[in-house]
C-alpha cells in the first residue's frame, strides 16, 4: 500500500501536520473541559500529568514565538488559548511582576 501511495505522489509530510494539528486540537478541547470544571488553565500536575505537560509546552512555545524563534505556537493558537483565559506566565515571580505592573 505504501508503495502505491508513493507512486501517486502521496504527501507524507501533510499527514504528519494533520496528525499534529489533530493532537493539538484534542488537547485544547481537554483544556477547555478542565477550565469549565476547575475554573482555571493552571492544570495540576497531580490531577492530570499529561495535560499539565502539554500546558507547560504551550508556554514554552509561546516564549519561542515571542522571541521570533522557530515554534509550534501560531497566532491562531494564541488566540484560541487567550479566548479561554490561558495564563501565559505561571511561576510565582512572573505572576507577581505582572500584577505589580498592573498597579
Amino acid at each position: 500500500r505504501i508503495e502505491l501511495l508513493n507512486k501517486i505522489g502521496f504527501d507524507w509530510g501533510s499527514l504528519h501536520v494533520r496528525r499534529s494539528q489533530d493532537h493539538w486540537n484534542e488537547r485544547y478541547m481537554e483544556l477547555v473541559c478542565y477550565v469549565e470544571q476547575c475554573g482555571s488553565t493552571r492544570v495540576s500536575r497531580d490531577v492530570n500529568p499529561s495535560l499539565y505537560n502539554w500546558v507547560v509546552k504551550q508556554r514554552e512555545y509561546f516564549r519561542l514565538l515571542q522571541r521570533g524563534e522557530l515554534s509550534q505556537m501560531t497566532e491562531d493558537r494564541v488566540q484560541l488559548l487567550d479566548k479561554i483565559g490561558f495564563e501565559w506566565e505561571c511561576s510565582t515571580a512572573q505572576v507577581c511582576e505582572r500584577k505589580y505592573a498592573e498597579l
